[in-house]
């Protein structure tokens, strides 16, 4: 049985092909598909892998999940319907922390209130440097509230971050897979 990947943080110089045949030195690939924009033709910065197999789609989440690829790291999940995508639980903005702080040190200092599921520090596309702000997902709206009072003002890598909730868009090109 086939399983869809959603994979986030793909470099736009990325092709299907080189997305494809990265993976499949993992686990078999059946397709992958970059969404473009509309108006400008230029990749989103997402794709979705058919994997011929679950188990080899879970092999590819363990293996390469935050792994770099075309200098970016790859955040990589089971991709989702859209009644999956609505109740995602709740995501922050995060800001003010030093340009030398890792995902893995934010997930570290916010985990520690609250289960976070992905951190995702903004960085520029021309030169991979941090942007200074960061989007970060909790599991539940409750994890997200003890997120915010445990760390909004905290002190991370000797300054004070921002902690507060984001608002989700409701766009037609959310990052959504129909089944």
């Amino acid at each position: 049985m086939s399983q869809s990947l959603f994979i986030g943080g793909v470099s736009r110089s990325t092709t299907e092909q080189a997305l494809a045949e990265y993976i499949s030195t993992v686990a078999p690939v059946d397709s992958v598909e970059i969404p473009t924009d509309r108006v400008t033709k230029k990749a989103k910065g997402f794709a979705f892998v058919n994997m011929a197999s679950e188990e080899g789609a879970q092999r590819v989440i363990a293996e390469l999940h935050e792994q770099q690829f075309n200098g970016r790291s790859l955040y990589i999940s089971m991709a989702r319907s859209k009644e999956e995508q609505q109740t995602e639980p709740c995501k922050l903005y995060i800001s003010g922390f030093a340009d030398s702080t890792t995902n893995k040190a934010l997930t570290e200092h916010l985990s520690a209130a609250g289960l976070v599921n992905h951190v995702a520090i903004a960085t520029s596309s021309n030169t991979n440097e941090s942007r200074g702000f960061a989007f970060v997902y909790t599991a539940t709206e409750q994890d997200a509230d003890s997120v915010i009072a445990a760390c909004n003002g905290s002190l991370l890598d000797g300054k004070e971050i921002l902690v507060r909730k984001s608002r989700l868009k409701k766009s037609p090109h959310s990052f959504h897979r129909k089944r």
